[in-house]
């Protein structure tokens, strides 16, 4: 037990192992220290990411009753944040957008838009700091290397990463710059390849992209370029999923 390498993959072995009582630690103790039991967290923003970017001519503008409630939504973003908490029911899942804090209306509106789209994140799961804040100052107990933030603004993404983990939401009119040189999800993606490619991104684990992967363009679903075949080894497939296979051939 003591001598076994400490990984991420042979902890959680270990931890499956001991919680079903099929394995003990030799001295009756705790399970190691150096693996932080926290539960992963991931941090979701709305504008731009969960919701479409509506342009304005003025700032006033975003002041105006029925702006932030009358925002489209990104459905394929919206459902795959969904199959992503699905499948991933310990991962703790926070909205984390800025908001207008002397305006009579967005935090209302944004609350309702939220109730309407994603109600699987209740209101103790909503975060929002006032816009132009450092959104990692406002983090529950604190920002931890593990937590992941999805969004679209390279700005927040580059205040959180590092220490934590970035991932960017190219929404069709952001990358402009190309500042960003850390991961992305494309927000056409299907909601099942935009779970499946968050997953592997939270986890550390390469993403390979499905060859017949549709796309949603202009209103159409067409197929993207086709990708070489790639063979699905051992090292590609989640800790879950070699733990069963350890599980049933041992």
């Amino acid at each position: 037990w003591r001598l076994l390498e400490r990984d991420e993959c042979s902890l959680y072995f270990l931890e499956k192992l001991v919680s079903k009582k099929r394995v003990y630690p030799l001295d009756g103790g705790p399970l190691p220290e150096t693996r932080d039991f926290k539960k992963q967290r991931l941090f979701v923003d709305m504008d731009g990411t969960l919701a479409v970017f509506k342009p304005v001519d003025t700032m006033e503008t975003l002041y105006e009753q029925g702006y932030f409630s009358g925002l489209e939504p990104h459905m394929n973003v919206i459902d795959g944040v969904k199959e992503y908490m699905s499948l991933h029911p310990d991962t703790e899942v926070f909205i984390l957008s800025s908001v207008l804090s002397d305006s009579q209306y967005a935090l209302k509106e944004k609350n309702e838009w939220l109730d309407k789209y994603i109600p699987e994140i209740d209101s103790a799961h909503r975060l929002f700091p006032p816009c132009g804040g450092n959104k990692t100052e406002y983090i529950p107990g604190g920002l931890r290397k593990s937590d992941v933030l999805l969004d679209d603004y390279s700005v927040n993404l580059h205040e959180w990463e590092p220490p934590a983990k970035g991932i960017k939401v190219m929404n069709g009119i952001n990358g402009t710059k190309g500042s960003w040189k850390g991961d992305k999800i494309d927000f056409n993606m299907s909601s099942r390849s935009f779970a499946k490619k968050l997953a592997c991104i939270t986890e550390g684990r390469e993403y390979i992209p499905d060859p017949l992967e549709m796309y949603t363009y202009k209103g159409e679903t067409v197929a993207g370029e086709l990708f070489s075949q790639q063979p699905l080894t051992f090292d590609n497939l989640t800790y879950e999923d070699k733990f069963d296979i350890v599980i049933e051939t041992e």
